[in-house]
């Protein structure tokens, strides 16, 4: 009896080493942040004031009076990626999708679309 207790001990780290890793915060495939002017400034760690704020990250964006961790990203062949993203701004959190993709491969520069096709903002690398 004493044996199989010491047998099952043994494989409770066999077991745990199985299992699938914990789930986290998925990333695009950028190199750093994307943004307009101000976001871009915001990113190398100056102050910005003002309503034109957007900045985009691997894992996530700011924009001004709202902030948005990537929790899935589905890149497709064209380049383009669909993301679900939770959101907190004034107060709320939500649940929003965005599509991210590239606008014109000679600039460089990134389209960020809400689901709705509108889009919000396109951003270019940060120096």
């Amino acid at each position: 009896m004493r044996m199989r207790s010491f047998l099952a001990l043994l494989m409770v780290p066999a077991l745990v080493a199985a299992l699938p890793p914990a789930a986290g915060a998925q990333a695009l495939s950028i190199p750093g942040p994307y943004g307009n002017a101000d976001g871009c400034a915001f990113a190398s760690g100056q102050t910005v004031s003002g309503y034109s704020l957007f900045v985009l990250r691997p894992d996530g964006l700011e924009a001004y009076a709202a902030e948005c961790e990537f929790v899935q990203v589905l890149p497709a062949r064209s380049g383009a990626a669909v993301v679900t993203a939770l959101c907190q701004g004034e107060g709320l959190t939500d649940i929003r999708m965005f599509t991210i993709s590239p606008s014109d491969r000679e600039n460089g520069t990134l389209l960020v679309h809400f689901d709705n096709g509108e889009l919000w903002h396109e951003v270019a690398a940060c120096p």
